[in-house]
């Protein structure tokens, strides 16, 4: 049972944390969370405790399952699903993204001129296939139109992987 969960005198963290303006005496912060630290993801009580707090959130809040989910219709009637940003221009191109209704992700384009064929240079729902996260950041064409540099955080660390596309 979640609500009688306990916690060790122990995994209590104290730490003596000086900040950008150090003060006498330090700061002194006590977490007593900090036994939940697992940048692994792979330590079975913190994965069984996290667990058990989201089977207890769900119990206590399926009351509220039918709202949750009018809520959620409702967000979505006032999303414009299919949509597409406002080209902008760089060098020879006119660059733009748009999303489309049913996919999660946007999808980044390119043309030489308005009535131009559009030609995808990256879609965002194929580099997210296969990962439970997929945050894609800073795309970037080279100067020269031949290349696309992008960023992409697959853990919700915030940790960005660079990457280089070819375009041609």
């Amino acid at each position: 049972d979640i609500s009688n969960q306990s916690v060790e005198d122990d995994d209590i963290h104290d730490s003596n944390y000086r900040g950008n303006n150090p003060m006498t005496p330090p700061l002194e912060r006590i977490d007593p969370y900090f036994w939940m630290r697992d940048d692994t993801r792979k330590r079975v009580d913190v994965i069984d405790h996290l667990n058990a707090e989201n089977q207890y959130c769900e119990k206590k809040l399926e009351h509220l399952s039918s709202l949750r989910d009018e809520l959620y219709s409702e967000m979505l009637y006032h999303m414009k699903e299919t949509d597409q940003t406002m080209p902008y221009n760089y060098g020879p191109y006119k660059y733009y993204s748009k999303t489309e209704k049913g996919l999660s992700y946007p999808i980044h384009c390119r043309k030489i001129t308005e009535m131009g064929e559009e030609c995808v240079i990256l879609d965002g729902n194929e580099i997210a296939k296969g990962f439970e996260y997929c945050d894609i950041n800073s795309i970037d064409p080279s100067p020269s139109h031949r290349l696309l540099a992008y960023s992409v955080d697959n853990n919700g660390y915030e940790t960005y992987r660079l990457r280089v596309k070819s375009l041609e």
